[in-house]
């Protein structure tokens, strides 16, 4: 079903694909001791499933490149010495810089034009960049964008790096409609015509701060009504939403200044045609007959009591679709709804939280030559050891693409009152078909009434209510009944901890459809577009390849020689307390050309504590990856001081990834968050039985490695791989 802009809320399952760590699909291979920095540089679009993915700029792009050791600025490309986009695809930014013993940080600006490059001066404090921009005569703003996400990057973060262009501007995305006057008897508004749109309150000139990823406004930037569309003729309003964006050479008529709190946004619409009461034409005080004009403050409205919440705020970024409605008294508009452009967003923004400005999508890590996501699936940040709060993503049921959230606020409540267990049920939720947020969860086979609604035809109701099985259960964001009714989006939690979820239509199975979803195309996977879910095998590149029973102890285990029990290839692994650290080091393919060497540490995050949550005791697990050679061995080093004082060199790993100890759901007993700061499960697409999959299971103090004897009723987080068939 094709759904309107402004009418459906959706989920945008969003992430870039740039790679600071070298793809072997994507880059040249490199010598070990090369440490020359190529550029290279995307203009990022939002991946999701249906969505666009991330391409180059053109050949010829000049971009404005800044680059600093920490003590100031080794290279300036700007005005004609801009930096190239060569037809390659990398960028000449003049004699390729090496790594030396100071960190580089990257910064650029571009038009993503092949003539003009933005104008950036020094600020007045450290590294500060600014562009200075204006709304030009004509009213059409260029398309700034700018990067900063390569900042104290070493010979560690890799020498082929992706600079991710964001967009400085956001976009408005303006229908227009009229409603229905079908069993009025005048109908005021038949010869509806839309003549003009302005966009008033927005800033006419601004300073953009590269550095801190943020507009800056003075006095002089003063608000002004620019024209959006225009339509000397009359564009006929019917009762049907009609896209009236500016044409596509003056799509930056669309682009408009963020405002900033307090500052109040409003569209101005002016008509022909409407009629009074009476039938007889109307006309505005100043305009030529038959001419109104009516204007409409944008405003955050609460979604569930209507109270009117202040001026709504524009982020940079974003693409907002308005849906402006004429009524015979008002204009007003159906929905804002913030989607995602396809311009990057660092946020998925779909439970409203707060965008944080500092975070961009993602730069995934190669390990063993497969390129992974460096998050969890819809987390908002990758570092677990500063920003620990943001690491935590999705939850899913196996099979399930319906995400879970934890409500930061409930979560807290129920921490507060550890008593009151069935909190935690309250604490998760996710949005149904409607874009409304439900909570909580029902246990399979048993029976619920759908909140707001009637039953819907067709779901075989008792007098209890709905049946929570097959096909009653959403499987997917979006989705409705086979009549358009309402499906169960809440969590369903297995019975007496048996791990199934999900039964079939007779209620005396598992649902065949569990298995399906995520055994076939990536298409039926929650992951973004281009990307999949991974399988045991992709796990076991970097996992321990057998079961570990707490390695988090207090002592050296002695290193042990074994073959993996999923890829039946040879392993060293030594674990335990290392070097006052918990640790997993691991030989892959051990006596192999294509050996090579993992860490695991399980750490303890420095981040802040979130409102009344404490950080402290909250961990996380960091995995690297170093080149290895057939003949390194663990064996003979079976004490500690040995192990430490042998010649293997730990000290600069080519890849890291880090995965937060953020829980998972447990069905049973309330259904709450267990192990949050302590254990992490991943899942994977394989399955075992009715009840159990195939996890990526790291616990404190429990097993640790990959197992197949994990229910499927668990609320698992996600950390997807690049589907190479998708290239």
């Amino acid at each position: 079903m094709k759904r309107i802009p402004g009418f459906a809320a959706y989920f945008a399952m969003a992430a870039s694909i740039m790679a600071c760590s070298a793809d072997k699909n994507l880059v040249p291979e490199r010598t070990g001791d090369d440490r020359t920095v190529d550029l290279r540089a995307w203009r990022s679009h939002i991946i999701t499933r249906a969505g666009d993915q991330t391409t180059d700029f053109g050949t010829g792009t000049k971009y404005a490149l800044f680059i600093h050791d920490g003590a100031g600025w080794i290279r300036q490309c700007q005005g004609t010495d801009a930096a190239v986009e060569t037809a390659d695809h990398t960028i000449d930014y003049g004699a390729l810089l090496t790594y030396g013993d100071s960190p580089l940080s990257f910064y650029g600006a571009t038009y993503g034009d092949t003539d003009v490059v933005p104008p950036v001066s020094a600020g007045t404090s450290g590294r500060q960049l600014l562009v200075k921009q204006d709304i030009p005569d004509d009213g059409i703003l260029p398309d700034l964008m700018t990067s900063r996400n390569l900042i104290d990057c070493t010979a560690t973060t890799g020498n082929q790096l992706q600079m991710d262009f964001r967009h400085a501007f956001c976009r408005l995305n303006l229908y227009v409609m009229k409603q229905d006057e079908e069993d009025d008897e005048i109908r005021q508004m038949e010869d509806l015509k839309l003549l003009k749109v302005d966009i008033a309150g927005t800033r006419s000139s601004g300073t953009f701060d590269i550095t801190g990823g943020k507009w800056v406004y003075s006095e002089s930037d003063l608000s002004e009504r620019r024209t959006y569309y225009t339509n000397d003729a009359g564009l006929a309003v019917s009762v049907s939403p009609e896209s009236i964006a500016p044409a596509p050479d003056k799509e930056g008529a669309s682009y408009i200044f963020p405002n900033t709190d307090g500052e109040e946004v409003s569209i101005v619409v002016t008509l022909s045609g409407m009629k009074d009461e009476y039938g007889k034409p109307v006309t505005d005080e100043g305009q030529p007959e038959g001419v109104v004009v009516r204007e409409f403050k944008v405003r955050m409205m609460d979604d569930v009591s209507g109270e009117d919440k202040g001026p709504f705020v524009f982020e940079q970024n974003h693409e907002y679709t308005l849906v402006v409605t004429v009524l015979k008294d008002d204009v007003r508009t159906v929905a804002i709804s913030p989607q995602k452009y396809d311009w990057i967003d660092e946020d998925i923004n779909v439970d409203n939280d707060t965008p944080g400005s500092d975070a961009y999508m993602g730069q995934p890590v190669t390990f063993g030559n497969q390129m992974w996501m460096d998050r969890n699936l819809g987390a908002k940040s990758a570092d677990c050891e500063n920003d620990w709060w943001n690491c935590r993503g999705y939850y899913y049921q196996y099979g399930r693409n319906i995400p879970y959230m934890l409500d930061m606020e409930k979560y807290a409540l129920a921490i507060t009152n550890e008593e009151e267990g069935g909190l935690h049920l309250m604490a998760f939720y996710t949005y149904n078909e409607k874009g409304e947020k439900v909570y909580g969860g029902f246990e399979a086979r048993s029976y619920t009434i759908l909140p707001k609604t009637e039953i819907p035809e067709g779901c075989a109701a008792t007098p209890e209510g709905i049946p929570v099985r097959y096909p009653n259960v959403a499987m997917n964001p979006g989705e409705t009944g086979g009549d358009g009714g309402p499906l169960i989006y809440n969590f369903v939690y297995d019975i007496g901890n048996g791990g199934t979820w999900l039964y079939n239509e007779n209620n005396n199975s598992e649902a065949p459809i569990v298995n399906q979803m995520w055994k076939g195309s990536p298409e039926t996977h929650p992951c973004p577009r281009g990307w999949r879910l991974p399988t045991r095998e992709d796990f076991a590149a970097f996992m321990p390849d057998r079961t570990l029973g707490s390695p988090w102890n207090t002592y050296f285990h002695a290193p042990i020689s074994y073959y993996g029990d999923i890829t039946k290839r040879p392993e060293h692994l030594c674990y335990g307390k290392i070097n006052e650290e918990k640790a997993i080091y691991i030989i892959k393919n051990q006596g192999r050309d294509d050996c090579y060497r993992i860490r695991i540490i399980m750490k303890e995050t420095k981040a802040a504590d979130f409102g009344e949550l404490s950080s402290e005791n909250k961990h996380y697990f960091e995995f690297s990856y170093f080149s290895g050679d057939k003949t390194m061995s663990f064996m003979g080093l079976d004490t500690e001081e040995k192990f430490i004082n042998s010649d293997f060199d730990w000290s600069i790993p080519s890849a890291t990834m880090q995965v937060p100890a953020c829980g998972f759901i447990h069905p049973g007993g309330g259904l709450y968050l267990e192990g949050d700061g302590q254990d992490a499960i991943l899942r994977t697409t394989d399955y075992t039985n009715a009840s159990t999959n195939w996890v990526c299971y790291l616990r404190n103090n429990w097993q640790f490695g990959l197992i197949s004897s994990s229910r499927k009723a668990l609320g698992d987080q996600i950390r997807c791989i690049r589907d190479i068939n998708a290239l």
